[in-house]
């Protein structure tokens, strides 16, 4: 049997939680601007949204320190 905290260690190793937390981004994109935006990436705590609406972008902006 596999210890989980030997798993738990893999998937941060690896930064599947950068995933999960990717996931919950997309999810709160789609209530707030449904199909306009999309979460790219998130690496050493910098979040990366694209979006080809620029008002979506400026309102993204304006809203980055509540994401």
């Amino acid at each position: 049997m596999v210890d989980p905290d030997y798993l738990q260690k893999r998937r941060q190793e690896l930064g599947m939680e950068r995933y999960d937390l990717l996931q919950t981004v997309q999810g709160w994109l789609e209530e707030q601007y449904p199909g306009q935006a999309r979460a790219l990436s998130f690496n050493k705590g910098v979040l990366k949204l694209v979006t080809a609406n620029a008002s979506v972008a400026s309102e993204l902006r304006l809203r980055q320190t509540e994401l």
